[in-house]
């Protein structure tokens, strides 16, 4: 299991996306935080000490998806990682819960087996009809840069890759700070 899966929704109070962990902590659902192997009694006390099915939120969200919100993650979660061994960094979905895009996101270090977990996720994405965005820095810190000619090499070409650019000295940046673009694919 990987780290906690926080869910963003959009605020039409603030005119954008809105973390859920950071609006309930720490009133947010245990399983979803934790993502640890408790046993199901530990889960349930932990899910009984939380309050997080009374937030305006959490409630908004499961009727819109017409079902428990928190079981609605698990179960999609519990099923990828069974498949790719991993989460995409991000997962879009629609009001009705179907999938509407997947991106991997990897800021420092791109070895052999991470590119073999994004090549599992890419193929599925495929299959089921979901759009994909590989991104990657343009300038890593710690690492050599990937370049284009590696990319069109070693990465499917319908695979979409964005490189971004950003200031390293500042710690975080603003959209308009951050600059994406595409690699030309051949």
């Amino acid at each position: 299991m990987g780290p906690k899966i926080d869910i963003h929704f959009w605020n039409p109070e603030k005119d954008e996306f809105t973390s859920a962990y950071n609006v309930s902590r720490p009133e947010y659902p245990p399983e979803l935080y934790e993502r640890k192997n408790y046993s199901r009694d530990v889960f349930d006390r932990m899910d009984r000490e939380s309050h997080y099915s009374k937030q305006k939120w959490y409630q908004e969200l499961s009727r819109q998806l017409n079902m428990n919100l928190k079981e609605f993650v698990l179960e999609y979660c519990n099923n990828l990682e069974k498949i790719t061994g991993d989460l995409p960094d991000i997962m879009g979905f629609d009001k009705n819960g179907e999938e509407t895009l997947w991106a991997e996101v990897k800021y420092e270090g791109f070895g052999t087996e991470a590119r073999e977990v994004i090549l599992k996720q890419f193929e599925l994405s495929k299959e089921r009809g979901i759009p994909f965005s590989f991104v990657i820095p343009k300038r890593p810190l710690y690492s050599r840069e990937i370049t284009d000619n590696w990319i069109n090499k070693n990465l499917p070409s319908e695979m979409k890759v964005y490189k971004f650019d950003m200031d390293v000295q500042i710690v975080l940046p603003k959209r308009s700070q951050i600059k994406f673009v595409e690699v030309l694919r051949r």
